[in-house]
């Protein structure tokens, strides 16, 4: 009895995200990088909706996050990666 679990989607689902996305006031390489995320409109409505909660753990939340990742040795240059694309992101947002 799985009422108020959310459906799992199939694995073909996950790969629609990546064809494009409905954010468009971005740069071409930020639009592609939400797209290959699986970010739209919903995604950021749903970040808003939820920000008021999350941020006063966001320095805990990001320092555990990047602690994790560069532990792993062949992640380092991934968290690399991400910071970039976090750091471009939110200046064209």
């Amino acid at each position: 009895m799985n009422f108020f679990t959310k459906k799992t989607k199939s694995w073909t689902e996950y790969l629609d995200h990546a064809c494009a996305t409905d954010i468009t006031p971005v740069g071409e390489r930020v639009k592609e990088l939400l797209a290959f995320m699986g970010i739209n409109q919903d995604t950021l409505a749903k970040i808003k909706e939820a920000a008021h909660i999350l941020y006063p753990y966001k320095s805990e939340m990001i320092t555990q996050f990047y602690e994790s990742i560069t532990s792993v040795e062949h992640l380092q240059t991934a968290s690399d990666l991400v910071v970039k694309l976090l750091t471009q992101l939110e200046s064209e947002l």
